[in-house]
């Protein structure tokens, strides 16, 4: 009965917060209109102090590499890359790439490479296509030498 009340007042204070968020709350805390594409032009055009730093980014694109970084009973590290790219004219695609770092168990259900330990809709696999909340941490180099951002993923979801 007291987990029940102590439970009842933790989703009471959680609905008025909700329900106090205003669209400037929003904005203030969340950039909605960035897509990679924004993001690797504020690369290419040398004005990487104007991204949005102290806000969440809202993201989607295709998983393009899965790379488990850190998987102990320590922790769970894994680097994401999402692309997403867009044609120009009819002889040329243009791809955009960032890195995104998920640190968490909570993550583990999602991008696992053991088989049978997700539900078919939870596992994130190559070629997904996902969304993401994340934040900007800084630039760095892909494999390949690609100057790319890298993001802290807090939320993913696949999209398909």
């Amino acid at each position: 009965m007291k987990r029940l009340f102590i439970a009842l007042i933790i989703l009471t204070v959680c609905t008025v917060q909700l329900l106090s968020l205003n669209q400037s709350d929003f904005d203030s805390k969340v950039d909605f209109s960035i897509t990679l594409k924004k993001l690797s032009a504020l690369i290419e055009q040398g004005r990487v102090n104007q991204a949005p730093i102290q806000k969440f980014i809202i993201i989607s694109g295709t998983i393009s590499n899965v790379a488990i970084l850190d998987e102990t009973e320590a922790g769970y590290l894994i680097e994401v890359e999402l692309t997403e790219g867009e044609w120009i004219n009819v002889e040329e695609v243009k791809s955009y790439q960032v890195l995104i770092r998920f640190s968490g168990f909570e993550f583990q259900k999602y991008f696992n490479k053991q088989k049978g330990n997700q539900a078919p809709e939870e596992k994130i696999e190559i070629n997904s296509t996902v969304l993401i909340v994340a934040k900007i941490l800084n630039t760095t180099n892909t494999r390949s030498g690609k100057k790319v951002w890298l993001l802290q993923g807090f939320y993913v979801r696949k999209l398909k």
